[in-house]
């Protein structure tokens, strides 16, 4: 059986499971970890200063071979950074991955009419992922329409998982400390459907993220 991680902080070793690695772009971090599958963003909770110096590094890290998604980029009403910055930046990444052809993974909180506009805004062709969704079915059906995929994690509300499902679904860890096949189990029977169903269901929805083997370099670009 095959399970689809999109957005993890933790490389893998289990051969069942395939996993996007998460990685917030900090010019001081060495990364010693590897992984066949990469995300690169700039969160709106790390930016430093005006995120000029991050900006210049992720546009190194995105021709990564192993890049196959830009993010977790976002808007979050709790980070210190301004809104008026987080967007700037936000809107700098949703542009990158137009431009590279790359889906955009998002973190948001409490900023959902902020994301809505910026989308309307940029128009985007590449796929727009919101990781840990916990939202309730209301706000899931907004974010559906407007055309969103959805990604949940151990926390999930099951009237958003019955939205998304079937073909606006995905499933991660984050930072859980579960495994990824924990939360399939979960969401499998909140939705009353086989293991297997979801899995072979979330494998045939990855086919926007154009996955295939790959290999990283382990020290970041210098």
């Amino acid at each position: 059986m095959y399970y689809l991680d999109v957005h993890t902080h933790q490389s893998t070793t289990d051969p069942a499971v395939e996993a996007i690695v998460s990685t917030l772009v900090q010019p001081t971090r060495k990364e010693l970890s590897v992984a066949s599958y990469r995300s690169f963003g700039i969160h709106p909770c790390r930016i430093e200063e005006d995120g000029e110096v991050q900006w210049n590094v992720l546009r190194q890290y995105v021709e990564q071979p192993s890049c196959v998604a830009i993010g977790e980029a976002g808007l979050d009403r709790l980070a210190t950074c301004s809104m008026e910055r987080q967007i700037s930046l936000f809107d700098r990444q949703a542009r990158l991955a137009e431009e590279v052809g790359k889906p955009l993974i998002i973190h948001c909180v409490r900023a959902w009419e902020e994301l809505i506009a910026c989308r309307k805004a940029i128009r985007p062709k590449q796929p727009w992922l919101i990781h840990g969704f916990r939202g309730k079915a209301p706000l899931a059906g907004q974010l559906l329409r407007q055309g969103f995929y959805l990604s949940l994690g151990y926390h999930f509300q099951p009237e958003a998982a019955r939205l998304a499902w079937p073909e606006r679904l995905f499933l991660e860890t984050d930072e859980a400390a579960v495994s990824i096949q924990v939360v399939y189990g979960r969401v499998a029977e909140a939705l009353s459907i086989d293991l297997q169903a979801l899995c072979d269901q979330i494998q045939r929805n990855s086919v926007i993220l154009r996955l295939k083997n790959t290999t990283f370099a382990a020290d970041y670009p210098q």
